[in-house]
């Protein structure tokens, strides 16, 4: 099994015993790493998880104020972001591959459609990029949590 697939997998069970206990509510990041290497072998994916994508995560600071493409006025310290094709209001767990910090946070906007930012998975506001020890771009786990 593939170190990449390992991580997914024990992401997933994570993720799933913390969803359970938070049920989807925007929420802060963890103060630890979720889980430790030891830990990954015996590790499943959990149903919460829709979908998972592997890429790049940045944030947008100097757009506050602004419209986004759901109509909702971007907050630079709320807690939401930009995604290429996934439905406005869906909620995805981002987890930082570097630090190990994760976060829930909701999709309200879109990606740019630009050649720069075809590795990207996700655009996040500042807040969330703090939360999970962004330091401009990094290298994410997304994973689209299914609705309630």
């Amino acid at each position: 099994m593939s170190q990449a697939k390992v991580y997914l997998i024990g992401i997933g069970l994570l993720i799933g015993a913390v969803l359970l206990s938070y049920r989807f509510k925007e929420t802060p990041v963890a103060t630890e790493p979720l889980f430790s290497e030891a830990t990954l072998d015996s590790l499943i994916i959990l149903p919460q998880i829709a979908d998972v994508e592997e890429g790049y995560a940045t944030y947008y600071s100097s757009e506050h104020g602004r419209k986004t493409a759901s109509g909702e006025v971007y907050d630079s310290l709320g807690w939401t972001a930009a995604h290429k094709t996934l439905p406005f209001g869906t909620k995805v767990l981002v987890y930082n591959i570097r630090t190990g910090y994760w976060l829930v946070t909701r999709i309200n906007d879109r990606l740019p459609k630009i050649k720069e930012y075809h590795d990207r998975v996700i655009d996040l506001s500042v807040s969330c990029n703090n939360a999970i020890g962004g330091s401009g771009k990094e290298k994410v786990i997304l994973m689209v949590l299914k609705a309630e």
